[in-house]
């Protein structure tokens, strides 16, 4: 289980200021020690001033095997039930996919595929987009892991039907407090290109937080 809340303040007057929660709820069932499944529920609420909001229901059902002692492989599939900032409701599919090397006891290399909707959390739209991302995680110590990740993906606005492209990159630290407390501290880099050329930009954000996990 955890939840998440962000709050994002534009400066632009053609962006509007946006408040984004996040739900996530995952029930796990080991088949085997090789092969398990799970059911994932997923709530995104988006308000956009008033009176703009959107919900986006996350419904899935997937597994995780281990291929080789050190190859886990791990795939959802499902709809996305979107109450749009227009009053209607439409079902769209997701699709995750995610190969993981574990090169050893403290690193990892992750090769993913996502096909999803999401928030834009500046404009009251829906971005149908997929995504492939390349992740390295290592333990650098007991309590403090290290990441960096790459990404690239591209999409259409639902109401506004524009296309676009994001690269990027996030490179950052978790440290745990506790069993169920872990502190979140990342630098994240995005270049955004679209066939509106006033909407390209190049983004440099730093994120703190806590994660709360049960």
């Amino acid at each position: 289980v955890s939840f998440a809340n962000e709050i994002k303040e534009i400066s632009r007057n053609d962006l509007r200021d946006s408040i984004i929660n996040d739900a996530d709820l995952e029930f796990n069932h080991a088949w085997s020690p090789k092969t398990s499944a799970f059911f994932k529920y997923h709530l995104t609420h988006i308000y956009v001033d008033a009176p703009d909001n959107a919900f986006i229901q996350t419904l899935a059902p997937g597994f995780r095997r281990y291929l080789t002692p050190q190859l886990l492989f791990k795939t959802y599939a499902g709809a996305n039930i979107i109450h749009t900032f227009t009053e209607h409701t439409l079902i769209r599919p997701t699709f995750y996919a995610a190969l993981t090397d574990e090169l050893d006891k403290r690193s990892a290399l992750t090769v993913a595929f996502k096909k999803d909707h999401s928030p834009t959390g500046y404009s009251a739209d829906l971005f149908d987009q997929w995504r492939f991302s390349l992740q390295y995680e290592r333990q650098l110590s007991e309590r403090l892991k290290g990441y960096i990740d790459s990404f690239y993906g591209q999409g259409n606005f639902i109401i506004s039907d524009i296309s676009e492209k994001l690269t990027g990159f996030n490179l950052g630290l978790k440290y745990s407090l506790s069993d169920n407390w872990d502190t979140d501290l990342s630098f994240r880099h995005i270049n955004k290109d679209s066939d509106t050329p006033s909407r390209e930009y190049k983004k440099n954000a730093v994120f703190f937080g806590f994660i709360f996990k049960f």
